[in-house]
């Protein structure tokens, strides 16, 4: 009989995700994952086989938890421009608070990896192909409901927005922008979804 494990997979990972945020991947030790998740090394290995598959895990749980999350506000209201300004300003407020200087999880190992790691890299390609998806159908319910202009692609304004929400990302983590500055180039951004006059 294998040997059983005695931790809790969920709260390794999401330990883990706070150590890779941190520091990224390549300045991530084993013993830096030991130590947070509070197991030893060999129980990383042997339940994720190396350092590459562990952060793997770890990019599915932020989905999970985080990710998942993020898309269903932007379903949350019944406008879609609400949903969209209500999701950004959820977003600039965890980058100026809770999240201050860490930035997004999957945008930091974009950044970070480049296409060094072509599993990962692939991972969050579809992620943020997800994430535009999600802005779209939010855009699509804008127009409908006429909050948002009608002449538009659909399609050039999520990816705007999408544009604008990693911009503002990387800002808050590279710098220390204050929180009135992240939301006016949020309200400028915003003004792509203007209707015409």
């Amino acid at each position: 009989m294998g040997r059983h494990l005695e931790f809790d997979k969920q709260d390794v990972l999401g330990n883990a995700m706070q150590v890779f945020w941190r520091k990224g991947y390549a300045e991530t030790s084993m013993q830096d994952l030991a130590d947070a998740c509070g197991i030893n090394k060999a129980s990383i290995y042997n339940t994720w086989t190396n350092k590459e598959q562990f952060f793997s895990a770890v990019i599915d749980f932020y989905c999970d938890s985080i990710t998942r999350q993020n898309a269903e506000e932007l379903r949350g209201q019944d406008s879609g421009r609400a949903a969209i300004e209500a999701y950004f300003d959820g977003q600039i407020a965890f980058l100026c608070n809770e999240g201050h200087g860490l930035g997004c999880f999957l945008t930091n190992t974009a950044g970070e990896l480049g296409f060094t790691s072509p599993p990962i890299i692939e991972r969050l390609r579809k992620i943020f192909f997800e994430m535009m998806e999600n802005f779209m159908g939010a855009v699509r319910r804008g127009q409908e409901d006429g909050s948002i202009v009608r002449d538009e692609d659909p399609l050039m304004l999520a990816l705007t927005l999408q544009n604008a929400l990693q911009g503002i990302r990387m800002l808050a983590r590279a710098g220390d922008p204050p929180e009135h500055v992240l939301r006016h180039i949020m309200r400028l951004s915003m003004r792509c979804l203007d209707t015409r006059a």
